[in-house]
């Protein structure tokens, strides 16, 4: 039964993105932004659920396992800077894109599709595409492991294998349909992530003696465990828990360097409909976070004594333990469906760069830009198999790089600042050198190095641009 229900989850997301070629056209436009012609909901799920990522499923219930209750410090300065930065950004993107005919995010930031003229610009779109690229194949590899990681913990299956089947399903569709594909399974794909966390947090509770018993479980796993400030997480000093959320608030405000997710508000088929698209987004974001945050305090319960290097595994190994073949099946899905979700997203975003920017002259060539969606996919496929780093550490590391050289480059485009191409090469290798040293330092434990970053990336911005209204 767990392979029955697996397997259909499988097929169903296979089978949904390749019926969105039926309604394709064979142009660049088409497959990179569905026509614009994507409605508030697809559009709003999909980015949520390109944003949440194997992350969720995977990192998030594994810190939350670790640091208790007061993980959720990250969910409320990831939304609160989401929330901020989303004000500013996605009515100016949804509105050049169209004005502009910008078909890719890196497009977006330079406010042009035209000819590269003079050496600066050219250098300055080389940088930014290959930054792109690197960090967009990068996050591809994280969300590839964490379904392997996921099949080798469920089903046994080769760490390998899981990897390759997840590369293999996610190109099949992308190749067929392109964006309209991605958002489509996305859209089913979001739907089975939460009902997959409903059933386990429900049955989690259950397990543990209702909420009586759950609650009362966890007050007795160790101290400071449900405490929103424990002492380590001030480091003796209480201005640190501010640096925290900041730290976080600016990772939020990141998303909009994530060219995977602003991308689907540039899809939206009418700039009106822009906060109905948001209003899906949200609360879908918080509630499934949310459920999340509740999972890695039931996995706590329910299996009190995992090692440091089975954190990441709560998940897998908290629906073996509890959850009858059939449903284990559905959670199994429900993180695959959270992990491709992103990758799609990722892939296509990385072949756009790679066709549209990075080598202008196949900017037209319908056939070039599904050819990137294969060897892209390979990168990352390689990636994921050969990394000794964590699903966390990636998203964080690639993650982070994509928020910290690109958020400061759009805010500042969306608030009218305009940017010379020298300004902007500073900007963004300013942001993305702080971040990495930040972070090779040792000094996230302070505050997170996106803060950092996206700081420096903002004050050189705003000294080397001019407002223009």
């Amino acid at each position: 039964m767990l392979l029955t229900s697996f397997i259909g989850s499988l097929v169903i997301f296979t089978l949904v993105g390749i019926a969105s070629s039926f309604v394709k056209k064979n142009q660049t436009s088409d497959y990179l932004l569905a026509g614009q012609s994507v409605s508030p909901s697809f559009v709003g799920l999909s980015a949520a659920a390109s944003w949440c990522s194997g992350f969720m499923f995977i990192g998030q219930i594994g810190f939350t396992y670790q640091r208790g209750l007061s993980s959720i410090w990250i969910m409320i300065g990831l939304i609160l800077g989401d929330l901020f930065v989303s004000q500013i950004t996605h009515r100016r993107l949804r509105i050049k894109s169209e004005e502009l005919q910008q078909e890719s995010y890196v497009e977006a930031l330079l406010d042009s599709d035209s000819a590269i003229d003079n050496l600066t610009q050219k250098i300055s779109v080389t940088l930014i595409s290959t930054i792109a690229i690197v960090a967009l194949i990068g996050y591809s590899a994280a969300q590839i492991m964490s379904s392997g990681v996921a099949l080798e913990s469920i089903l046994g299956v080769d760490y390998k294998v899981g990897a390759l089947i997840t590369t293999i399903v996610i190109t099949l569709y992308c190749f067929s349909g392109g964006i309209r594909a991605s958002i489509w399974t996305d859209f089913v794909q979001a739907t089975v992530m939460l009902i997959a966390m409903f059933i386990l947090v429900i049955t989690a509770i259950s397990h543990a003696g209702g909420l009586s018993g759950w609650s009362n479980s966890l007050k007795a796993t160790s101290e400071g465990y449900l405490s929103l400030f424990p002492p380590d997480l001030f480091n003796g000093n209480p201005l640190f828990l501010g640096f925290i959320i900041l730290g976080w608030f600016a990772g939020g405000m990141g998303v909009a360097g994530q060219p995977h997710v602003m991308v689907r508000f540039m899809t939206l088929k009418d700039v009106k409909l822009i906060n109905r698209a948001r209003l899906y987004y949200y609360l879908y974001y918080t509630t499934l976070y949310l459920l999340a945050i509740l999972a890695g305090l039931s996995a706590k319960i329910i299996l009190p004594n995992l090692e440091s290097h089975q954190y990441e595994m709560a998940l897998p190994m908290l629906s073996n333990l509890i959850l009858p073949d059939f449903l284990i099946g559905v959670i199994l899905a429900g993180l695959f469906a959270s992990t491709m979700s992103t990758a799609d997203s990722l892939i296509i975003s990385s072949s756009a760069t790679l066709t549209r920017d990075l080598i202008p002259k196949l900017k037209n060539s319908y056939f070039a830009v599904k050819l990137s969606t294969i060897l892209l996919s390979l990168l990352a496929l390689a990636l994921a198999i050969f990394s000794q780093s964590t699903v966390f550490q990636l998203v964080i590391i690639f993650g982070g790089l994509l928020s910290a050289s690109f958020a400061p480059v759009l805010i500042l485009k969306s608030l009218d600042y305009k940017i010379p191409p020298k300004s902007l090469i500073a900007m963004i290798a300013s942001s993305a050198t702080l971040t990495t040293l930040w972070r090779e330092l040792g000094y996230s434990s302070i505050i997170y190095e996106v803060a950092i970053g996206m700081g420096a990336g903002l004050i050189v911005g705003l000294l080397l641009s001019k407002r223009v209204k």
